[in-house]
């Protein structure tokens, strides 16, 4: 993805601004990754230009050299320290016929718990510069309090994932909790939209 948003600028001409050093790079980036084999209709790139470039000359100069399917929706000048991390990751997940009675199921009884904890890796220090690298830990973390608005509508099981200390929930540990945990079953999930504030519809699972 990197490589095609590098290709993309640099056809439409951009005034871009370049790294510093041996390689300079442009100073582009995606600061909300998506999970491995996760899909998305959404995503967010953030470029450092040398000069100011009108929101709507930007949109299209980058559409016009834009590969097919993909389409920029909107641009927006941010100052230099504010911070590119949304208030809020909405994905979905179409279930089959055999799926949903089990995952209703599920979410009744998810509903009456205090907390939905799962067991996440921490990074270990190593013990020496060449020892060892310590055996993988975990800790408990609660995500209940980062899922907002989750439920199976239809077929159609939706949710957002939410900050709360600077932690989120992963996607996966989500599916896990539900009884979808399996590797094809994430790679069946899409990211719908990135949102920078939470606004007044979106409900947190809180306890």
């Amino acid at each position: 993805m990197m490589r095609t948003m590098e290709r993309v600028t640099a056809r439409a001409a951009l005034p871009l601004r370049y790294s510093q050093g041996f390689n300079p790079r442009p100073a582009i980036s995606l600061p909300v990754p998506r999970p491995v084999g996760v899909a998305s209709r959404d995503e967010r790139l953030v470029i450092r230009l040398e000069e100011d470039v009108p929101a709507a000359e930007l949109l299209e100069r980058l559409n016009r050299h834009s590969p097919e399917g993909m389409e920029f929706l909107r641009a927006r000048l941010i100052d230099k320290n504010a911070s590119s991390l949304p208030g809020g990751i909405t994905y979905c997940k179409e279930v089959t016929l055999s799926q949903a009675g089990p995952l209703r199921a599920r979410l009744d009884e998810l509903q009456s718990q205090d907390a939905w904890c799962v067991q996440r890796r921490v990074k270990q220090k190593r013990r020496g510069r060449r020892g060892p690298q310590s055996a993988p830990a975990t800790q408990p973390l609660d995500i209940k309090p980062r899922i907002a608005n989750l439920g199976l509508d239809d077929m159609t099981l939706r949710f957002t994932c939410v900050p709360l200390d600077s932690v989120w929930a992963r996607p996966g540990e989500i599916l896990q909790t539900l009884g979808l945990g399996q590797p094809e079953e994430l790679a069946l999930l899409v990211r719908t939209k990135i949102q920078d504030e939470i606004d007044s519809t979106t409900e947190r699972l809180t306890n």
